[in-house]
């Protein structure tokens, strides 16, 4: 399972995204593509989408 895949199970845009990790969407996407994260970068993306109420 991708973090995209993660990501849209809990039925969240990639601006959504970005809004919570007070970063821009495109860099959501390049995050989204990669293969090599930083183990805090990961914790950071799953924590909020962990955190976020399914609606």
């Amino acid at each position: 399972m991708t973090l995209r895949d993660i990501r849209k199970a809990r039925e969240l845009t990639q601006e959504r995204m970005a809004e919570l990790l007070k970063i821009r969407q495109d860099s959501i996407s390049r995050l989204e593509k990669r293969s090599d994260l930083l183990l805090s970068t990961l914790r950071s993306y799953i924590n909020e989408i962990l955190s976020v109420r399914s609606l």
